[in-house]
């Protein structure tokens, strides 16, 4: 009878990304990470399981995606628990367990989630997201300094043609006032504006005319919002005068205007953000300005930074916590990239490797790889006197420089350094390899 062996592949909606790959992704965690803290941001880590009581808390909608976690034996208590769907809820969970942070908390976090969604390009059930929230404010410069923390991510990146889109769920609140109909309607209407990027002013036009809930007269005005389409101050004074009779709308576009003043001085270029009325956003998640950031030469991909301010959410502690925050989803970030041949460089190798010629020579080797080591230089011992085999491995691992050992090199105390960019080779003493190969 044969053995069974076991297909080796993934599930759908999960990926590996091999080392290449890896570093690539890795590079650009670190400079969020480093970003972050750039903007006094400190790290924050929680569990991957949740109580599926904190995850489902007045989100019924969300249940579906949601992975249920069976657990084991030992635990026998019978909480029903889930793997995190992103990063905010259980930020909310921590900021309510833990009254002693600071009253302004700014934390970061990179780390997966899982939703059990259908996989689409550059989204999976299982990915990365790049979280920043400030928590403890309801000042729309907090909602500012992450637009503009992201675009500095960015252009660290090399990145320069996107476009941050900043709307105000204010503003889309104060629609019923405007065109008298029932607020219990807003989220029908907000859900036709949702998909005004993807079908066009057409198409919205005659879902808003034919709604049941609408009169003409109601759908008319909320054309003329639309029709303001995006811009900057022109785009306020517009709205200003449409919502002439609206509280609540008039506090969201003068929430705008202080975002827009904090990030002509922090220097975000005029090019790489606007004011956008088709913003929409989590229906029920989002209390004031919200924002979307894509590639201008990816627009196909869609979003790939997102974000709001979500000053409800804690309330499903008993905690009144105004909290704003942005996400990157690394993913679909990476996919993007990718696509516009824009991704970082990144080396996920060696720069060096050590061979040696014989036996006797691998000890003298992995002492010369140590002290590269200690200068910084990313070195692989080979572990077997093989010199073809070992400087095989070094061009398959993408290194630069493979170090050659043999008896007369150590009689003599050199090294053979050979740079296999050129295929130049030459004797140098061991005491300088450092300075040729880390230089």
């Amino acid at each position: 009878m044969g053995v069974c062996y076991i297909k080796p592949v993934t599930l759908s909606g999960f990926r590996d990304y091999l080392p290449g790959e890896a570093a690539v992704r890795q590079e650009i965690v670190r400079v969020f990470r480093e970003t972050c803290e750039l903007f006094g941001f400190v790290p924050l880590e929680t569990p991957a399981v949740e109580r599926w009581d904190i995850l489902a808390k007045d989100r019924e909608t969300l249940d579906v995606i949601i992975y249920n976690v069976q657990g084991s034996k030992e635990e026998g208590d019978g909480t029903k628990k889930g793997l995190r769907f992103d990063l905010t809820v259980p930020l909310s969970r921590v900021v309510a367990a833990n009254p002693n942070l600071p009253r302004l908390f700014k934390r970061y976090q990179a780390g997966p989630v899982w939703r059990g969604e259908r996989p689409q390009a550059g989204r999976y059930r299982e990915f990365i997201q790049c979280d920043a929230d400030i928590v403890g404010t309801r000042s729309p410069v907090a909602d500012a300094e992450l637009v503009r923390l992201m675009g500095r991510v960015f252009e660290r990146l090399n990145i320069r043609e996107y476009l941050v889109r900043i709307n105000n769920r204010k503003i889309l609140n104060g629609l019923p006032e405007l065109a008298g109909f029932a607020g219990e309607h807003l989220p029908e209407v907000l859900r036709i504006l949702d998909k005004l990027e993807k079908e066009g002013l057409p198409r919205i036009t005659s879902a808003l005319e034919e709604s049941q809930f609408l009169s003409a007269p109601a759908a008319g005005r909320i054309l003329e919002v639309l029709k303001v389409a995006s811009g900057r101050e022109q785009w306020l004074s517009a709205l200003r005068d449409i919502f002439a009779g609206s509280g609540v709308a008039q506090e969201g576009i003068g929430e705008l205007a202080e975002m827009g003043r904090m990030l002509v001085e922090s220097g975000l270029p005029a090019e790489n953000w606007t004011f956008d009325i088709s913003i929409v956003r989590g229906l029920a998640y989002y209390t004031g300005p919200v924002f979307e950031t894509t590639l201008l030469k990816c627009p196909e991909m869609g979003s790939v930074c997102s974000g709001g301010r979500y000053d409800s959410l804690t309330g499903v502690f008993g905690l009144n916590k105004p909290a704003t925050g942005i996400s990157l989803g690394l993913d679909r970030f990476y996919a993007a990239l990718d696509r516009i041949q824009a991704l970082p460089a990144a080396h996920a190798g060696p720069a060096a490797v050590v061979i040696a010629v014989d036996p006797g020579s691998l000890a003298v080797a992995g002492n010369l790889a140590a002290d590269l080591r200690e200068n910084q230089v990313r070195t692989t011992l080979y572990p077997e006197s093989r010199v073809r085999d070992g400087l095989a491995y070094a061009k398959a691992a993408g290194a630069r420089w493979a170090l050659i050992l043999g008896e007369n090199e150590m009689t003599q105390g050199t090294v053979q350094v050979k740079d296999l960019a050129t295929g130049e080779q030459k004797t140098v003493p061991r005491a300088q390899v450092g300075s040729v190969v880390g230089g």
